[in-house]
């Protein structure tokens, strides 16, 4: 599911106002066919994606998301490439000579909720939302016929080829319904560790055969200067005319947008509730919007009715939100409001929101006094750092031709540092973890004084003293290593034929708990989870699991394998199942129809865009994008 999910937000992310200004501003970063793509473009739909994908994190995660989970899956390549799919299926529409009627783009603006007040199309509304987009008319005609063209084309693609049919559709609800508990003892080679012992003969034998596992990686040593900008700070001075200079020239940096303060009730619909509980949530959201333009306290309202349980216990209150920070519809549409004034039901995938703009700050300019501390400061740096890199370039010329960097530290009164032997990927403990300073040293040549490196405001000058080659050590240089591992692979061993024994000694009249607490062996249970979960609670990943474990029945409940989950062993019998509510199924089967029809239709249209890549020509600058 969660892969599933993820991949619907990267299809469709392409939000409305992707494509205008944003389009044809900055540096090109791509080319589809001719098409440019720029970075200006990539930046904006690349925070979009960010913020829907941690929003879906945080839903599934809880206390336990971070950043780093997003990284891993690699959202700034996936957004580059949403791009050029998008970019390509634009191209074919074209091609196709799709066509977009002035009714049909009138009918979709009109049922935009995003420009309706009270149910009803709204010309203020729909001009005042072009302008906090920074888009004119003739852009929003643009973007609008360039999603609804390739909106034509996918249903084109997909047309016959992605029907659901009822047996598929009770074959995913039962995957994400039904639930199961599994009991368990746990096999862990850590238990088995003290009752396993390795003597030399064994630790010879096991380097001789898997030397290669224990191969000491290149290593390199270098001398080198440090010219870092906080070191010169103190010498710098800025005059007041300097610093108005910079204030003039870049005063459109001190520009504060228009930021509005939010406050807002979330609605939510109840979980497997289908169309019905969808129209339900709507009503009850319309009642309290009827409620709150009627005179009712806002702050009280959404303490009562607020599923937003953070916001709802400040009244409802979102604080600031600045008009040039990305936020979703709800909150877009608050900079057509009036300070005061309510605004139209929205919504949106978490529910419906109703929005109040309690308080207006207009768009305005820094006075100097007010910056003037932050300019010096930038000033300052940047002059301690330009002073830091002549002196690392001036070093490098001073010693160009004798390579001693040791008489030029003692001439100039400054700390030349070694370090000892490092491979590629080892943090030093004189420069900290930085592969860019261990890359520039691995790529010159022993007494080599490379050019300085300059990394965040620090230039580096070195000299490479010594290079040293891959090589199999002496198990003497390993052999604490190797003896651990040796200690592991035998309490592996030792783990899995104990489980081994557990399970051959299960028959009809001697059960796995029986023979479990017969051995002293702690039996667990996973607690129920849906059949379709990709992780077992207490056990592991269950894709490292054979299939037929999900086979097991009641009538047949033992699993006939021990199992592992990374070095751990398992042996697994099911206990109890949670067969589907039909009633349920039958109230949501046309809602998961349609999403299973959504994924199918994704499938299809993945397997287009494939072949068409192969013949478009699609070029990637990446220089000018880090990916």
């Amino acid at each position: 599911m969660i892969k599933v999910l993820f991949g619907i937000i990267i299809i469709v992310f392409i939000f409305f106002y992707g494509y205008g200004r944003k389009s044809r501003r900055g540096t090109v970063i791509a080319e589809v066919n001719g098409t440019k793509i720029t970075d200006t473009l990539f930046t904006s739909e690349y925070q979009k994606a960010f913020q829907s994908l941690a929003r879906l994190y945080q839903n599934i995660y809880k206390d336990q998301f971070d950043d780093a989970m997003i990284d891993r899956v690699a959202l700034r390549q996936r957004v580059l490439n949403d791009l050029i799919d998008e970019t390509l299926m634009a191209q074919e529409a074209e091609k196709l000579a799709l066509s977009l009627s002035p009714e049909e783009l009138q009918v979709a603006v009109h049922s935009n909720p995003l420009f309706q007040v009270d149910g009803k199309f709204n010309q203020q509304r729909f001009m005042a939302t072009l302008r906090a987009n920074q888009v004119d008319l003739d852009e929003f005609e643009e973007m609008h016929r360039r999603q609804y063209l390739i909106g034509k084309l996918t249903d084109l693609i997909s047309l016959g080829g992605a029907e659901v049919s009822d047996a598929e559709v009770l074959d995913a609800y039962t995957l994400e319904n039904e639930k199961i508990n599994f009991q368990f003892v746990r096999f862990n080679p850590t238990a088995y560790e003290k009752s396993v012992a390795v003597n030399d003969g064994e630790l010879e034998a096991y380097f001789s055969e898997n030397s290669a596992l224990f191969e000491l990686p290149p290593k390199v040593q270098v001398q080198y200067l440090v010219f870092a900008t906080d070191d010169y700070l103190k010498t710098i001075e800025v005059s007041p005319e300097e610093i108005r200079g910079e204030y003039e020239y870049n005063r459109e940096e001190f520009r504060v947008p228009k930021s509005v303060m939010v406050s807002h009730i979330l609605i939510t619909v109840e979980e497997d509730s289908g169309e019905e509980g969808l129209e339900k949530a709507r009503e009850k959201a319309q009642q309290i919007l009827d409620e709150a333009r009627g005179g009712e306290d806002f702050g009280a309202l959404a303490k009562e009715h607020s599923k937003d349980r953070s916001s709802a216990e400040k009244g409802g209150s979102l604080g600031w939100v600045r008009e040039d920070e990305t936020a979703p519809e709800h909150l877009q549409v608050a900079f057509s409001l009036e300070k005061g004034e309510i605004g139209p039901l929205i919504e949106s995938d978490d529910g419906f929101h109703i929005v109040k703009v309690t308080d207006i700050r207009e768009e305005r300019v820094k006075p100097l006094e007010e910056v003037e501390e932050e300019i010096r400061s930038e000033l300052a740096t940047v002059k301690s750092g330009q002073l830091a890199e002549d002196e690392c370039e001036e070093a490098f010329f001073a010693v160009f031709e004798t390579k001693n960097l040791e008489a030029y530290a003692t001439q100039k009164g400054m700390v030349l540092r070694t370090t000892a032997l490092f491979a590629r990927n080892e943090n030093l403990k004189e420069a900290g973890q930085n592969l860019e300073f261990n890359n520039y040293a691995f790529s010159h040549e022993e007494g080599e004084v490379p050019p300085p490196l300059d990394i965040n405001g620090t230039c580096y000058l070195m000299k490479v003293i010594k290079h040293e080659r891959p090589r199999i050590p002496a198990l003497g240089e390993v052999k604490e290593k190797v003896r651990k591992e040796v200690l592991m692979e035998k309490a592996r061993d030792k783990a899995k034929s104990t489980a081994e024994e557990l399970l051959a000694g299960l028959t009809a009249d001697i059960s796995l708990s029986q023979a479990a607490s017969t051995r002293g062996l702690k039996l667990e249970e996973t607690g129920l989870f849906e059949r379709g979960n990709p992780y077992v609670p207490k056990v592991g990943p269950i894709q490292l699991f054979d299939k037929d474990i999900f086979s097991l029945s009641l009538e047949s409940p033992l699993l006939n394998k021990v199992v592992s989950a990374g070095s751990v062993f398992f042996v697994l019998e099911l206990k109890e199942e949670q067969k589907i509510d039909m009633e349920a199924f039958a109230s949501q089967k046309e809602a998961l129809r349609k999403r299973l029809y959504a994924e199918k239709k994704g499938q299809l249209i993945r397997q287009w865009l494939d072949s068409l890549k192969k013949n478009s020509e699609i070029k990637i600058l990446e220089e000018s994008l880090s990916l």
